[in-house]
């Protein structure tokens, strides 16, 4: 993120997402300070507890107590719990928090995410299981951002129908511009679209993207 920081002026700047119980979250707060500053407050810091229980035995982390280690962290993430640092000792560089995001609930309640946090990385879904997700969002935290992903394989054929796979579609501009629709009536705020599965070369997948769908819903 330093390094699209100095490439980039406008563009916002992400994680999807820190699992904060096997970072020290102190370090993590100290690096998105430095991403802050480098960038010009232009980070948002996506946040999780994780739920892969393979991995937390190779950090010495318990995987039942995740959701109680990623309020902790949070709390140290808004300095909190700074009057645990020795006398003279601070974080830098001294930089404006970042919005906190987070992806799925993170063990927490929806009224706890709803207080705590500036947005919520929803997992990926077909538009009507946002529909049902965005109500819940709403009823805790009011008008923050709530915003989703898709896996997009955009195909060369504009006229390819949607074809859903696992967290996302296949299908062309035009479905594309569809399922985007569908998302806003569901009251999804904001949508990153993932080309992990995307065939075509991203070149040419993005320069359409930016021609035929972005002016449509950017003005």
């Amino acid at each position: 993120l330093g390094y699209l920081a100095s490439h980039t002026q406008n563009i916002l700047l992400g994680t999807a997402a820190v699992v904060l119980p096997l970072r020290n979250p102190w370090l993590v707060r100290k690096a998105a300070a430095t991403v802050q500053t480098l960038s010009n407050q232009r980070l948002l810091l996506g946040v999780a507890s994780g739920d892969r229980p393979s991995e937390y035995p190779v950090f010495g982390v318990d995987f039942h107590s995740r959701g109680e280690s990623f309020r902790q962290a949070v709390e140290i993430l808004r300095g909190e719990q700074d009057n645990k640092l020795a006398s003279g000792m601070q974080v830098l560089p001294d930089a404006p928090q970042p919005p906190l995001l987070v992806a799925g609930l993170a063990q927490q309640s929806p009224a706890w995410v709803g207080d705590n946090m500036q947005g919520w990385l929803a997992y990926p879904g077909a538009p009507e299981d946002h529909v049902k997700r965005v109500g819940l969002w709403r009823d805790v935290a009011g008008d923050k951002p709530y915003i989703s992903f898709i896996h997009l394989d955009l195909v060369d054929n504009p006229d390819a129908p949607i074809r859903r796979h696992r967290f996302g579609v296949s299908t062309g501009v035009k479905g594309l511009i569809q399922e985007l629709e569908s998302m806003k009536a569901a009251g999804v705020d904001h949508i990153g679209l993932h080309f992990r599965r995307n065939q075509r070369l991203l070149e040419e997948t993005f320069e359409q993207i930016g021609k035929s769908v972005l002016p449509l819903f950017h003005t």
